[in-house]
């Protein structure tokens, strides 16, 4: 089935079918003499399952990788930081922000600048 997956990834114009095809399943119809139009019931591979069931197997893998792939897309960002470190970032961004707000300063090179900087110095590395 993991062939079946890789063939459909790289391929989207495949169908079902053909993906699991491209990943070694080999259909029979089980009714060859029946009324004439099948349908993907009628068919079973050498373990006796559906062509049906095995379109479905195949979907649900498809999407358990979409969002296996959305979840690794979220939680790394383009520049190679953690949400947690852009989290950290934006917030003491802020309160620094707010803090020169109230307290009128701005002198770049503060000692707090430091600080947050060695804050996301020290997230960076233990992700």
């Amino acid at each position: 089935m993991a062939k079946a997956v890789r063939a459909k990834q790289d391929d989207q114009d495949l169908s079902l079918y053909e993906s699991l095809i491209s990943g070694g399943f080999s259909f029979t119809n089980r009714n060859p003499n029946g009324s004439g139009s099948s349908t993907d019931h009628d068919f079973v591979d050498e373990n006796d399952v559906s062509l049906k069931q095995r379109k479905n197997n195949l979907c649900r893998r498809l999407r358990e990788e979409q969002k296996k792939k959305k979840k690794r897309a979220r939680k790394t960002g383009d520049d190679g930081t953690t949400s947690v470190t852009r989290n950290i970032a934006s917030v003491a961004a802020m309160s620094r922000h707010d803090s020169l707000d109230e307290e009128g300063l701005g002198s770049p090179g503060r000692s707090d600048d430091r600080d947050v900087a060695s804050i996301l110095l020290h997230f960076k590395r233990s992700t």
